[in-house]
């Protein structure tokens, strides 16, 4: 692997101090391990401390049958109806406000989960409890439920516990799932206050339409909660065209965030419309987070080009790379250089510095003024193998995609879960999942037809099988973006061996709903 001859690039730290009359500051993580990746299969959460869960059937253990994002989740059992929990202990400042999230999975009836906040006048979470405060409960489902609670630390507060609760109703063995645990302080002042633009965000970009005419956008989806995202900042090439606004507040996972590149951001605009939006507010309803253009001048360029994704202190946290069949790369040279010469790389590295390798590393863009370059869905979640592989090319669709969710395993050619499913939001599933099992060494294309036989999505477009259960979502939405009429479509894969020509076909029916 040849890395030695990109050119060494000087490194800025600034911090960006910002004065107002009112802010919101959110601060680091406040417990750790909340993603329950660092410990083995069957172990017991390093960092965590459990309550009336001590040994089977009433534990806790980390295990790969569930997860909301990354590979593993905590699975906690519970065989009594006394509530058991897991927690964590956390120094915290009276006054000050703090939000405990977690995403809870449970599929039945006699179980619930919850987060709860329990404050303590000493500082290691000791002696009686000043006062708590517990979130909602999950309701029984087959989805991951995100659940939260926000309040200020009593006057007298020096730390709490920081709860996952099981809530056992039916007396017999129950279980839950629970990921991405996060516990954040907020520091709110009504007097004059120092903001610092320490933001990260957990994502990805997801698709890039650099050649819409006066609608160019870039769009990212987040894979984990981002509790401080102020300060992230986007990059074409080597210009910085947007940084994340100090008032964006939390982003949770699977959630979209479209940037409008052509549109400049107005500051006393109408948010949603020519100015950036907050996480807590989708104020022109369109279902994702809506941020415009830092340029004076602002829009993409058409031909050869790459973006880089980076936390407020410079991290890169993702690029990419597109260009056109010409000979010349007209994208930044430096920005790809300063891709593929950080470690992990972030992009496929060249062979050699030269315009044909960039090129042929990149992502083949055809120019196109109505479609754009969109990421792949893995198994539910953005493909990311920091390769031109990870893209392909069709109709724009902001805001949305195939990811997000839990997969659904099957050992059928083509199966459809969650079904019959409203688009809309207002039934028990708003996408349907599609899994197949289709053997290594077959191309597989899977397209949504309408009962009259017209094609409306082309889902995936002929990717080389893994050999294993894959599974897909659909949203409900044509190839154009549109929500589809309720009713009766079908879902039909078609694989072809890359070797003898042999073909695997199988069509499964999908319905689409809606509460009347």
């Amino acid at each position: 692997m040849y890395t030695g001859y990109f050119k060494t690039c000087k490194v800025s730290i600034i911090i960006f101090f910002i004065f107002f009359e009112f802010c919101t500051v959110l601060k680091a993580e406040l417990i750790s391990n909340g993603d329950f990746e660092i410990d083995s299969e069957g172990s017991q959460p390093s960092n965590w401390i459990s309550y009336g869960l001590s040994t089977l059937p009433a534990t806790n253990y980390i295990t790969v049958e569930k997860s909301y994002t990354g590979t593993k989740s905590i699975k906690i059992t519970d065989n009594n109806t006394t509530i058991s929990y897991i927690y964590q202990i956390s120094t915290v400042t009276a006054g000050n406000s703090y939000t405990l999230s977690a995403y809870i999975y449970n599929d039945d009836s006699n179980t619930s989960g919850s987060v709860s906040i329990y404050w303590y006048s000493s500082t290691i979470g000791t002696g009686s409890a000043i006062s708590s405060v517990e979130s909602s409960e999950t309701t029984a489902g087959t989805s991951w439920q995100l659940i939260s609670v926000n309040v200020n630390a009593p006057a007298i507060a020096q730390s709490c516990k920081a709860k996952i609760n099981i809530k056992n109703t039916g007396g017999s063995t129950y279980f839950i799932f629970v990921d991405s645990v996060s516990f954040a302080e907020s520091i709110s002042s009504g007097s004059s206050a120092v903001f610092n633009n320490n933001g990260e965000i957990y994502g990805k970009i997801t698709e890039i339409a650099p050649g819409i005419p006066n609608n160019d956008f870039l769009e990212i989806y987040t894979t984990a909660v981002s509790n401080n995202t102020s300060g992230v900042e986007i990059y074409e090439g080597t210009t910085k065209i947007k940084t994340f606004p100090s008032d964006i507040g939390t982003i949770p996972a699977g959630n979209f965030i479209v940037l409008w590149a052509s549109k400049k951001n107005n500051l006393s605009g109408a948010r949603g419309i020519d100015r950036d939006e907050i996480a807590t507010e989708d104020a022109n309803g369109n279902g994702y987070i809506d941020l415009f253009s830092d340029e004076s001048s602002p829009g993409f360029t058409n031909t050869d080009n790459n973006f880089t994704l980076k936390n407020a202190d410079g991290t890169m946290i993702d690029f990419v790379s597109f260009a056109d069949n010409d000979i010349n790369y007209s994208g930044s040279d430096t920005s790809y250089s300063d891709a593929v010469n950080i470690s992990p790389a972030q992009w496929t590295i060249p062979s050699n510095e030269s315009d044909t390798c960039y090129i042929t590393d990149s992502f083949l863009w055809s120019g196109s003024t109505s479609k754009s370059i969109y990421r792949k869905s893995d198994n539910s979640q953005p493909k990311d193998t920091n390769a031109k592989y990870d893209w392909n090319e069709s109709f724009i669709t902001p805001g949305y995609a195939d990811f997000g969710g839990v997969p659904a395993v099957t050992g059928k050619t083509l199966e459809v879960f969650q079904s019959p499913f409203s688009p809309y939001g207002d039934g028990t599933y708003n996408q349907a999942k599609i899994s197949y099992n289709i053997p290594a060494n077959y191309q597989a294309t899977i397209r949504i037809f309408d009962i009259t036989g017209k094609m409306i999505r082309i889902l995936i477009d002929d990717i080389d099988s893994v050999g294993d259960s894959v599974t897909i979502n659909w949203d409900g939405k044509d190839d154009d973006g549109n929500i589809v009429k309720i009713g009766i479509y079908l879902v039909h894969i078609e694989a072809v061996n890359k070797s003898t020509g042999k073909l695997k076909e199988s069509t499964k029916r999908v319905v689409v709903a809606r509460k009347l």
